[in-house]
Formats: structure tokens, C-alpha cells, sequence
């Protein structure tokens, strides 16, 4: 796995980490027809949502960008997901996720940290996006074209400092554009692992970002 940028906003509470290279998996194993496949490599060691050929992971915080929005608490209020959540909740969460709106705050957000992470990780995605297995799948492809967007936006300048606020703007909305990708992909993972995982189910329930209070411990 490849370095985890950390942004430091004092709002994020718990990280939570969503490896694309997970979600890639999960678009080119469908449950329906790989389920036994995917628990062979289970019981092989390979770890849910590892994709063999891809060479590593681009990992993105979720926990980390959400603290850059005004609407935090919306957001939260509907990716909270729990126990008790149906197809119908998590259907309804991507819905959300990928009409997010509000206004991200570009002066919480670490521009200059989030252009050099992705510019390190600019190889892996051109891999993935040259992958056609992947672009058969829209939503999937969708999150890789935002993230290198935003990062050839982020490489073609030179310093993000004393930009105008008009230019900072226009980078908030490509922010925000990927994140709304990212959130959704998020969700559909979560689903595949209440269906399939629920050890590791269990623990996004008590870490992930979008509740009042995450812990690891059991109450």
C-alpha cells in the first residue's frame, strides 16, 4: 500500500480510510457471480477489495475532506450508516452522496498537501484509467476522471498561494465533485461488506467518520 495522506482539520473526529483499489475490486467481482471466487482469495489471505495486477492503493480520506464542507452535519446525517441499514438505505446514501452540495471551504482544506499526494499517486491512477475492465463501470471511472482532474487542476499551479478567490472557488468545486465519486464508491463498498464481511463491517459501524462519537470499543 502506498504512503496515506493525512489532513489535519481539528472538526474530523476518526479518520476513515477508502482504498480505490478496493472499490476497483468490488466493481470486477460482483456478488452475484464471484462470490465464490472472492471467498477462496478470502481464505487465501488476500484481503477484501485487494485487486491483483493493480500495484498498489491511492487512499483517500473521507473523514479527512469532510471536515472542508459547510454541510457537514447533512452529510453526516445520511452516510451514518448502521447496523440496521437495508438495500433501500444504502441506495438512498449513494443517491445522496453523489447530489452532495454545499459549499467546501477551501481555507480548511490543505490544498498544497492534496496536489503533491496526488501527484505522487498520478502514475497509479493513469494505470487504473487505462484499465478497460474498470471503465466498463461507470460510477467507478467517474471517481478516477474527478480525482485526476483535480489533480492536473492542483499540478498546473504552481503555488496554490495568493490565488484568487475565484480560482480557489473553481478548485472547491472539483473538490467537491470528487468527493461526491468518492462518498458513493464508499457506500457501495460498506454494502459489499455487510453482505459479505461482517467482521470488517462491524468495525467500520464503530470507526467510520459520520457519526457523533467513533471508537473502536465495543459497548
Amino acid at each position: 500500500h502506498l504512503d496515506l495522506l493525512k489532513l489535519k482539520y481539528p472538526s474530523d473526529g476518526l479518520k476513515l480510510r477508502l482504498c480505490l483499489c478496493a472499490a476497483a475490486h468490488r466493481t470486477t467481482c460482483p456478488t452475484d457471480r464471484s462470490a465464490s471466487r472472492c471467498q477462496t482469495r478470502a481464505q487465501h489471505g488476500d484481503r477484501p477489495g485487494h485487486r491483483h495486477g493493480l500495484g498498489g492503493c491511492v487512499h483517500l480520506n473521507l473523514g479527512d475532506l469532510l471536515g472542508s464542507f459547510e454541510n457537514r452535519d447533512e452529510i453526516c446525517r445520511h452516510l451514518a450508516v448502521t447496523q440496521s441499514w437495508t438495500p433501500s438505505d444504502f441506495k438512498q446514501a449513494k443517491a445522496f452522496s453523489l447530489a452532495i452540495t454545499g459549499r467546501v471551504d477551501y481555507h480548511k482544506t490543505d490544498l498544497e498537501g492534496l496536489k503533491t499526494f496526488l501527484i505522487q499517486k498520478r502514475s497509479f491512477l493513469l494505470r487504473l484509467l487505462e484499465n478497460p475492465s474498470l471503465l466498463e463501470h461507470e460510477l467507478f471511472s467517474d471517481l478516477l476522471w474527478a480525482t485526476s482532474h483535480l489533480a492536473e487542476e492542483l499540478e498546473a499551479r504552481p503555488s496554490m498561494k495568493n490565488l484568487p478567490e475565484s480560482d480557489l472557488e473553481h478548485l472547491a468545486s472539483d473538490i467537491k465533485r470528487m468527493y461526491r465519486h468518492l462518498a458513493s464508491e464508499w457506500v457501495s463498498y460498506i454494502e459489499h461488506l455487510k453482505a459479505k464481511y461482517p467482521y470488517l463491517f462491524s468495525l467500520v459501524l464503530r470507526m467510520h467518520p459520520f457519526q457523533e462519537h467513533p471508537s473502536p470499543v465495543v459497548t
